[in-house]
């Protein structure tokens, strides 16, 4: 059995599961703020199991339902490109431009988009909160959790999904030792009077796996074009695979859940984390 036959059941179940790392807001949390569109860069370095994690994204957002995002990630299975408009979705691959409908490409087009949404507005019972620096002119707050045990959705899953074959109780021993002993922290600047998102920073910490994403937003309100590939037709309606909108309470969506997904998704091409016999 391959890394990548593993993907699949575990994916589904991570994708849900790892929802509960997002900080849960208390009814004194304020909405998030309105915005017209945003632009945003993304880096993500670390390591898993000696192997080096490192990518960069940049994404476009035009409100109500649009999105345009480019990685150069070439090893992740999620492609290079993603462009979501309403209930469509198309990816670039090595092999150019298709339509999409699937979960997997909504993910990789919405989670980072919908995390700076999301954080927007303040937050109350972070662990730590105090002013931050100076945005765009805009006196921020800064504010900051921490939370232990951060793989422990990740091997929920696996458990639920692997079979008892020698080679995924190898695989789910594999999990355990690598995601077993994870801290994580998340940190956010956020504008005192806009309630803007500028910065969004979440780490793991393990004695086999570290990682770090930043997301800096550095434009708000800024006309952005979104528009489809060229002589890429887009998929067929179909209400039960088409992308939630963007801001909706959708449990797959928070900026933690990707950094457990990331490195699984690397598995699809390097097999660093699973027996590389299997």
């Amino acid at each position: 059995m391959s890394a990548r036959s593993h993907v699949g059941p575990v994916l589904g179940c991570v994708l849900v599961g790892a929802a509960g790392l997002l900080v849960a807001c208390s009814d004194e949390d304020s909405e998030p703020p309105g915005v017209s569109s945003f632009h945003y860069v993304g880096t993500v370095t670390g390591h898993i199991e000696g192997e080096p994690i490192e990518s960069s994204e940049e994404g476009y957002y035009r409100a109500p339902d649009a999105a345009r995002i480019i990685s150069d990630a070439e090893y992740s299975a999620l492609g290079l490109e993603n462009i979501v408009i309403g209930s469509h979705v198309w990816e670039r691959g090595a092999s150019g431009w298709r339509a999409s409908t699937t979960d997997v490409a909504c993910y990789n087009a919405l989670d980072k988009i919908n995390s700076i949404l999301r954080y927007g507005g303040q937050h109350e019972e972070s662990t730590e909160t105090r002013d931050g620096p100076i945005m765009s002119g805009e006196l921020t707050r800064f504010q900051r959790w921490e939370y232990d045990d951060a793989g422990k959705f990740l091997i929920s899953a696996s458990e639920q999904s692997l079979g008892d074959s020698a080679s995924e109780k190898e695989a789910l021993a594999a999990t355990k030792d690598v995601f077993g002993d994870l801290t994580g922290t998340t940190e956010v600047v956020v504008g005192k009077e806009t309630g803007r998102v500028y910065s969004l920073v979440d780490t793991l910490r393990g004695p086999r796996m570290s990682r770090r994403g930043e997301i800096v937003v550095d434009q708000y309100d800024e006309p952005v074009e979104v528009e489809p590939p060229p002589n890429v037709p887009a998929a067929a309606d179909d209400p039960s695979a088409s992308c939630p909108e963007f801001g909706d309470d959708f449990p797959w969506i928070p900026a933690v859940a990707a950094a457990i997904l990331i490195p699984l998704l690397f598995l699809g091409a390097s097999a660093f984390l699973w027996p590389r016999r299997l």
